[in-house]
């Protein structure tokens, strides 16, 4: 009896034992403990993803709609309402993640800059700001936010989240094969824009000097007579620069302008290049096709005003542009005496030489006009014809007398304290580049014509356009 007791006691130690070492149980509990946080780690990193992806998705809305609105800021009148027309209707987004399901991407702010701040980590203050559309390079786009719920919430403790955008985009564009020449707008302040004045007939006739000889009034500001630096320094660069057919040059009008002072006397040799005129130490150039002349080297009269020093001021510059009343029957008597009717510039004129008229007399065409219908109608006179160069064939691709020129408002440069003397000033902004047709040989005034501004497109694509993100 006393055996069976010790054998059954010695059984239940065993058990018991046996029992304490058991671990098949032990999955289960760490499964209770585990299963939840993974499932809320997983439905949080779900969430997450969603949320990057909503974000993503109208950061690239706002991206497409600051690009679409940048592209129309070209610095026209109309610029900033093309521009607001282009993002509110020329690109539609939609996002995938927010709280109602899919919807459209919606624009809750647009703002238009002049400026940029320096560093990116510079919030964008009322000083880059601008109303004007003239001036409007940037645009920023504020999509507005959208909220997304969680899957389930109870594991982060937060039911849902809000994400929006905003990007910032510019036009940037660049000119290249340009003349090393600036000129204050002549219609800053006039109630007339530049591309106005671009569109008007009686505009594209006056008669500009450009950069005029001497010293005073003849500055456009302390110094400054109308001249670029172009890429490389010294006065011979600067000739070659305005002599050459593809200068090695291409200016980015957002970056701006540097103006380089001085008179620069022998840079009159570049200009009479292009009238067949080869001097000093251009005259080994005159074999050189990159130095050709135009393909009609004749001169053109100025506009009456010059004659008695009472034309319009440009700028704080005396006595500068014209009123476009060239006398046009004075040149065709000197030279196209024999033709009474002529179809101009789409105009056919008819021409009175006795009384010194023409008609239609309200639509006195420009020099350029009737130096194209000279060319293309074979009517180039005998003085006209170039003799001196030697390199090959003339060409119009591109035209040799017409100069690329950057437009500046000095006026309100100069309130700015941008337009400085010297070569140590800031690089300026122009509003465009204008195109002058060159009237005549150069002897310390630069006469041209005004002949309209540069749109993406023309004179052979020398106007490049980029639009870009900025921040």
């Amino acid at each position: 009896m006393r055996r069976r007791t010790r054998l059954f006691a010695w059984r239940v130690s065993r058990k018991s034992q046996a029992f304490n070492r058991a671990e098949g149980g032990a999955v289960l509990a760490w499964l209770a403990i585990l299963v939840p946080v993974l499932l809320g780690l997983g439905t949080l990193a779900v969430d997450m993803s969603r949320l990057f992806s909503l974000q993503t998705q109208l950061q690239n809305a706002a991206d497409a709609l600051a690009l679409s609105g940048a592209a129309e800021l070209n610095g026209s009148s109309t610029s900033i309402t093309r521009s607001t027309n282009a993002v509110n209707n020329l690109v539609v987004n939609n996002q995938r993640f927010g709280a109602n399901g899919i919807g459209q991407v919606a624009v809750s702010s647009i703002r238009f800059m002049q400026t940029l701040p320096a560093s990116d980590a510079t919030a964008i203050s009322n000083a880059n700001l601008t109303t004007d559309p003239t001036l409007a390079r940037y645009v920023e786009v504020q999509v507005s936010p959208v909220s997304m719920n969680f899957i389930l919430p109870f594991f982060s403790g937060v039911a849902n989240a809000t994400t929006g955008a905003r990007a910032t985009a510019g036009l940037c564009e660049a000119l290249c094969q340009s003349t090393p020449m600036f000129i204050c707008n002549p219609w800053e302040g006039s109630g007339m824009t530049l591309q106005q004045a671009a569109n008007d007939p009686a505009q594209l006739r006056r008669l500009v000097d450009l950069k005029a000889g001497g010293g005073g009034n003849n500055q456009y500001s302390a110094g400054n007579y109308g001249y670029l630096q172009p890429i490389a320094n010294g006065a011979s660069a600067l000739e070659h620069a305005i002599a050459q057919v593809t200068p090695a040059s291409c200016a980015a009008m957002q970056d701006g302008v540097s103006v380089r002072p001085g008179q620069v006397n022998s840079a009159d040799r570049g200009f009479n290049v292009r009238f067949d005129d080869y001097a000093g130490n251009l005259n080994s150039a005159k074999n050189d096709p990159n130095y050709r002349p135009a393909r009609d080297v004749m001169s053109f009269p100025r506009d009456t005003c010059f004659a008695n020093n009472t034309c319009s001021p440009l700028g704080s510059a005396g006595s500068r542009i014209g009123a476009g009343d060239w006398d046009f029957v004075g040149y065709m008597q000197t030279n196209h005496s024999g033709i009474t009717a002529a179809t101009i510039g789409g105009v056919t004129y008819t021409i009175n030489y006795s009384a010194h008229t023409f008609a239609p007399a309200s639509q006195r065409p420009s020099r350029y006009s009737v130096y194209r219908w000279e060319i293309d109608t074979n009517h180039i006179p005998p003085a006209g014809v170039p003799n001196s160069y030697t390199g090959g064939g003339l060409s119009d691709n591109p035209d040799r007398r017409i100069l690329y020129v950057a437009v500046l408002n000095c006026q309100s440069l100069t309130q700015q304290g941008l337009l400085t003397g010297g070569n140590s000033g800031p690089a300026v902004p122009p509003i465009a580049y204008a195109r002058f047709f060159l009237t005549e040989e150069t002897n310390g005034d630069v006469y041209g014509e005004f002949n309209g501004i540069v749109e993406p497109g023309s004179d052979n694509g020398i106007l490049h356009e980029l639009v870009q993100l900025y921040r």
